[in-house]
């Protein structure tokens, strides 16, 4: 490992444990959000999206194995990204990558926010520049007059919920997105001003990283 490497590894560890002291002695920050019954939920949708989510951590040719010729993978090297656009069938499937990288963890610890003009709120500064570097190869593999469903886990999940804002902002026909693991992408505020949109955002309790970042923080506009 790289010295930078390690300096970011220690960052990380630095985090999670400065995250624990907080939801011990602030416990107010951290909000869950609203649970919803499992009665209703569609959980052949979910492990349909669990399968994908986990598929996208493959080799491209083994993503292509599971899932056809048509797909098409994108990797983007500023944000160590990786996106999976499957076009086949009556639904186009966006899947995004979690954390598998250097460069994933650093828009993980970017975590100041930044006012998002389009969306007109306040969103997680690393979260969003790792959707918009990924936006425009996107735009061009997806038909805004098919349903689309985004999916991810882990950072990816973060991404795949502001594509979802972005594209239904846009007028694309988004279908209800599946994330695992989801941290926050925005504040309370923002939260509010999304709450139109369908997101099913599957968390385990023992789990911090949905618990981040806290709802209060930063904003650099």
């Amino acid at each position: 490992m790289t010295i930078s490497g390690r300096n970011l590894a220690l960052g990380m560890i630095l985090f999670v444990i400065l995250s624990a002291v907080m939801i011990l002695l602030a416990p107010d920050l951290w909000d869950r959000g609203k649970a919803d019954d499992v009665a209703d939920v569609d959980l052949a949708l979910v492990a349909e999206s669990a399968r994908r989510a986990n598929s996208s951590y493959h080799a491209p040719e083994q993503i292509r194995d599971e899932f056809g010729d048509a797909v098409e993978i994108g990797e983007f090297p500023e944000s160590g990204a990786r996106v999976v656009v499957d076009p086949s069938g009556d639904v186009q499937w966006v899947t995004v990558r979690g954390t598998a990288n250097i460069a994933n963890a650093y828009a993980d610890l970017k975590f100041a926010e930044k006012f998002d003009h389009e969306l007109r709120l306040n969103v997680h500064a690393g979260f969003d520049r790792a959707a918009r570097e990924c936006l425009p190869w996107l735009l061009e593999r997806i038909d805004p007059e098919r349903p689309v469903r985004l999916v991810g886990h882990s950072l990816g999940g973060a991404m795949a919920a502001l594509l979802h804002a972005i594209l239904e902002s846009r007028g694309f026909l988004v279908l209800p997105a599946v994330t695992f693991g989801q941290p926050k992408i925005t504040d309370a505020e923002g939260a509010a001003a999304l709450a139109h949109l369908e997101l099913l955002r599957i968390i385990h309790d023992d789990d911090p990283v949905p618990l981040v970042p806290p709802l209060v923080v930063g904003v650099n506009k």
